[in-house]
């Protein structure tokens, strides 16, 4: 079984595939690079990628393998995709709200049935593709699932960097100063009893990780930011068109607006 990625001549196509590396690397994986040959691509540029990247393959002692084919872009990516079984596909986004870009290669992807999970990467900072030290976590209003939780351990894993695990608590910023300090300990140890079990794997995995706080009401992504997180993990689902036109989903809200490099997960349906 291998993990894929979606190349093209985008410098953020090649970054996308270095974290795709990371994650073959710890799950003891091969990588295969997926590239649709069309106008807007110049292919000798491509090809150039494809080398840099076999060189970073070649330090992590992964095997690399790259697979053409012509078309469109996104349906000659479903088909290549649907004709292999991969363990997970990555794919690169640019940086502008969803509604702009919905006949984007990553929208179409999020749009159609693939027997792999998919991950969509959004790149804001090169310079934590190759040093990334901290890892946040968020599940939005509950817990990480374990699709998440198992590619951010696995990047932590590579990367050597430690998780953080953000908790989205009921009650504001004001409520919990009304408490005194009993009762604050105990909301908090109840909020984290599902954390608990999940920084349990973290430290099964030899992965340092701690429980960040976020009071109902306060900007998840300014939390996480002032952690200094180098990459932010989140997950979603798969949703029909219409359906995620009329429901704005926080998550990918997060992974839109998120300054520092974003992941966002879509298990595979």
């Amino acid at each position: 079984m291998k993990i894929a990625v979606a190349l093209n001549s985008h410098l953020i196509s090649e970054h996308a595939a270095l974290y795709a590396l990371r994650y073959a690397h710890s799950l003891g994986m091969d990588l295969e690079l997926l590239h649709v040959e069309n106008e807007h691509d110049d292919l000798n540029e491509v090809l150039k990628r494809v080398a840099r990247l076999e060189v970073e393959a070649g330090k992590l002692g992964i095997q690399l393998s790259f697979r053409k084919g012509k078309g469109k872009p996104g349906p000659t990516l479903v088909q290549m995709i649907q004709s292999h079984y991969y363990h997970t596909v990555f794919c690169s986004t640019r940086a502008h709200p969803p509604e702009l870009f919905t006949n984007s290669v990553s929208q179409y992807l999020v749009r159609m049935r693939l027997p792999s999970q998919l991950v969509v990467v959004r790149i804001n900072r090169f310079n934590t593709v190759y040093n990334c030290d901290r890892i946040g976590i968020f599940g939005g209003k509950g817990l990480p699932d374990v699709h998440q939780m198992a590619l951010g351990i696995g990047l932590a894993s590579s990367f050597q960097a430690e998780i953080l695990l953000g908790n989205a608590l009921h009650l504001s910023r004001r409520a919990l100063q009304g408490l005194n300090f009993q009762e604050t300990r105990e909301i908090l140890r109840s909020s984290d009893h599902g954390y608990r079990s999940l920084t349990t794997l973290c430290q099964l995995a030899g992965i340092a990780s701690s429980i960040a706080h976020i009071p109902r009401g306060e900007d998840a992504l300014a939390f996480f930011l002032s952690r200094k997180i180098s990459l932010l993990v989140l997950s979603s689902r798969k949703l029909p068109r219409p359906t995620r036109h009329l429901m704005a989903d926080p998550v990918e809200n997060l992974f839109h607006l998120s300054p520092v490099n974003c992941m966002i997960l879509y298990p595979k349906v």
